[in-house]
């Protein structure tokens, strides 16, 4: 679907050295996957790890489960999300698991909260790592909201054969026209199966989900009641001081973006009915970070005026900037 161009490239300087860099291949898709934009190659294999939730959550829709259990929009942001679990992370979760009967159905592993002040907090109640703390676990809540509706066991529903997990594959395969389960794949951090695909046709997933052009009737219906619940909601898909929350903030237009783990960022517009994906070849996520934003700008996106590419020595004084060229 596309060829190979010359990366974006985010460098580390310290001072008056470039200490260091991370290239990053970035594709700028429509629903058709036409490329509109590339930087690097948008053919490379990429797991997307966190950053797919977004397309994952198609199923609380798709099985009717919102509607008959009175999902509310905030839950659905939840079950995008990679949250800080700061405290009202962890209580809406912990309320919605309880409303559906299964306050201890979560099988992602025990964590402490991904979020500075959030674990600070946590481990001065004297709380250790817990399953509702994982960042994922408003994610698998959607889970088990989808096993609930379809009168499944929820027992193992991280297997990749488990109806729920079925259902989440399947709605991979359709966004992406792609033959998932004979993708390379791997166990991603909260143990659901993660594959390897092509970076252009996620760029194009995103883009489907916010035309609402999947090309199935259900899928289409579900995407606008899932973009529609995810905009204006960063803070409970990620948290304080997150790249997610900067982005909304600072949009020009309606902006929808979810970051994941060994450097994946992915953004879709919906106004324009394009879908952004991009990993960082080294998998710095804080490299991530700084490219999301800085593609962002240049599409005229979001203002990042504001956006602090600074870095400081342990005393808080400045040691460096991240540069983008």
């Amino acid at each position: 679907m596309s060829s190979h161009v010359e990366p974006l490239r985010v460098t580390r300087r310290r001072g008056t050295h470039d200490e260091s860099f991370h290239l990053v291949d970035a594709v700028l898709c429509d629903a058709d996957g036409r490329v509109h934009r590339m930087w690097g190659s948008g053919a490379i294999d990429v797991m997307a790890r966190s950053a797919i939730k977004t397309i994952q959550a198609l199923p609380l829709f798709t099985t009717g489960a919102v509607d008959a259990l009175g999902i509310s929009d905030t839950e659905v942001a939840l079950a995008c999300s990679s949250h800080s679990a700061s405290s009202g992370h962890v209580a809406a979760v912990g309320a919605w698991l309880d409303r559906i009967g299964l306050p201890d159905g979560l099988e992602c592993g025990p964590d402490l909260p991904l979020g500075v002040s959030a674990r600070a907090e946590w481990l001065g109640a004297g709380r250790g790592a817990e399953r509702i703390a994982n960042c994922c676990s408003g994610k698998h809540a959607g889970f088990l909201t989808v096993a609930t509706r379809l009168g499944v066991d929820p027992a193992g529903y991280l297997a990749a054969e488990h109806p729920v997990m079925r259902r989440v594959i399947d709605t991979v395969a359709a966004a992406t026209d792609l033959d998932v389960v004979s993708a390379p794949w791997g166990s991603d951090g909260c143990g659901i199966p993660t594959f390897a695909l092509p970076l252009d046709r996620q760029a194009m997933a995103m883009a489907r989900l916010v035309s609402a052009r999947f090309g199935d009737d259900d899928l289409d219906a579900a995407a606008p009641r899932l973009v529609a619940a995810h905009l204006g909601r960063a803070w409970w898909v990620a948290g304080d001081d997150r790249p997610e929350v900067f982005i909304e903030a600072h949009a020009t237009e309606p902006v929808v973006a979810k970051g994941g783990a060994d450097g994946v960022f992915f953004a879709a517009l919906p106004e324009r009915a394009l879908g952004l994906a991009l990993k960082v070849r080294s998998g710095s996520d804080l490299a991530a970070e700084h490219a999301i934003v800085h593609l962002l700008a240049e599409l005229d996106a979001i203002d990042a005026s504001g956006w602090n590419a600074e870095f400081t020595n342990k005393d808080g004084a400045p040691a460096g900037r991240f540069v983008i060229s």
